[in-house]
Parts: structure tokens; sequence; C-alpha cells
């Protein structure tokens, strides 16, 4: 038997050398573009945030609080509320709008019951964010403070 032997030849290629800024210089220019993105998303959010923050806040946008005819309605269901209350009616309160959905009770009660009243008839009665009561009462609220010696300062010390 004869045997012949061939030799083979085995091409490999070599594989292309990564060309890549990084390998040949470091991280520093990807360190420069980033540095870069941030400058200049600082200097325009500068520059326009007023302008698009004046857009949003300038606009009405449905569902984001009451409108004007709604707090009119507010008001006026909490006024109803205190007109139509006999312990109340004679004393002559004012329901004030300060806010969406936020309004104020206003005017002179006879005694705290009827200021706790009114602010649980107005509570009952609207369904508001806030109902401030302000109520005074009288005999309390419009006695001016008195300024006796004997409780004075100088006299203490």
């Amino acid at each position: 038997m004869y045997f012949t032997t061939m030799s083979r030849s085995i091409v490999r290629r070599a594989r292309a050398v990564d060309a890549s800024p990084t390998s040949e210089s470091g991280p520093w220019p990807l360190l420069l573009g980033l540095s870069l993105g941030v400058a200049a998303g600082f200097l325009l959010g500068e520059l326009v945030g007023p302008l698009a923050s004046r857009a949003v806040h300038d606009r009405p946008i449905a569902g984001r609080g009451p409108r004007a005819s709604q707090v009119r309605q507010l008001v006026a269901a909490a006024q109803a509320a205190l007109d139509d209350d006999l312990m109340l009616r004679d004393c002559h309160l004012r329901v004030i709008p300060i806010g969406p959905g936020r309004i104020e009770l206003h005017g002179w009660v006879a005694d705290r019951r009827s200021r706790g009243r009114a602010g649980r008839l107005v509570g009952d009665a609207v369904h508001a964010d806030a109902i401030v009561n302000c109520l005074q009462v009288r005999g309390e609220d419009d006695i001016p403070p008195s300024h006796d010696d004997d409780t004075s300062d100088e006299r203490l010390a």
C-alpha cells in the first residue's frame, strides 16, 4: 500500500484590530461627550424652562381643579345651608371662596356652639377640599384685651 500524505496548509485570517477611539486614547472622549451633553442640557433648561413652565401652568387642564362655575355653585350651596338654618339665619353669615374647592365662613355668631354648628352644616352640605371657619363669637372676639397694671411685664419683673 502506498500512502501519500498531503500537506495541508491552513490559512488563518488575522483579526482586524479594533480601531475605536477608546482603545487608543482611553475614556477621555467618552467623558468629554458626556459632560458636553450635560452642560447643553442645563443651558437649554435655563433658557427654555421658564417659557415651558408658563405655557404649562397658564393653560387650564381638564380635571386639574374646579372651574369658576363649580366654585360659584360650591359657595351658593354653602350659603344656602347657612341661610336655611333657623338659629343661624339672623347672623347674616357670608361664604367666601379662597381658592379652588376652598371656602371660608365669615361673620359673627352668638356663641361657640353656633360657630361649630355653622361649620358642621356647611361640611355636611358641600364637598369642599377645605372649609375654614373664621366665624367670630360675640362677647369673646370683640372684647379688646385689658391692660391692667397688675399684670404688666414691668410690674412682674
